[in-house]
C-alpha cells in the first residue's frame, strides 16, 4: 500500500521537506477510528523501495508491504526530527492516519 504525505508550513502551504528524514511506525490491528493501542508492526518496504521523496511535488512515499499481516485497521504514525506536530494531530512531531487492510 503506498503511503504518501507532505509537510506544510504554519501558513498551510506545502513545504520543501527533502531533509525531513521521516520514520513510519504502524500499530495494529486496532479498532477502526482508534489512535492508540495495537502492537508495533514490523514493516517492510515493498521491493526494498524504502522512503522516496519527489522534489517536484514535495511528497514523501513509503510502499508498505502488507502481505502476511491480518486484515483490519492500523494506526500509522509518521515522525520527523525536522517537523513540528500538526495542530490537529498527536504530540511528538507526528502525523497520523488509519489504514484498513484486506488480506
Amino acid at each position: 500500500i503506498p503511503l504518501r504525505w507532505q509537510y506544510t508550513g504554519a501558513d498551510g502551504n506545502v513545504a520543501d521537506s527533502a531533509q525531513a528524514s521521516p520514520t513510519v511506525n504502524i500499530y495494529g490491528p486496532v479498532n477502526c477510528g482508534e489512535t492508540t493501542g495495537g502492537d508495533l508492526v514490523d514493516i517492510a518496504a515493498a521491493g526494498n523501495s524504502g522512503y522516496q521523496y519527489d522534489s517536484a511535488t514535495n511528497t514523501w512515499q513509503f510502499n508498505w508491504k502488507t502481505s502476511g499481516i491480518p486484515s483490519g485497521c492500523y494506526y500509522i504514525q509518521v515522525t520527523s526530527p525536522q517537523a513540528q506536530p500538526s495542530p490537529s494531530g498527536p504530540p511528538g512531531n507526528t502525523a497520523s492516519r488509519h489504514q484498513e487492510t484486506n488480506a
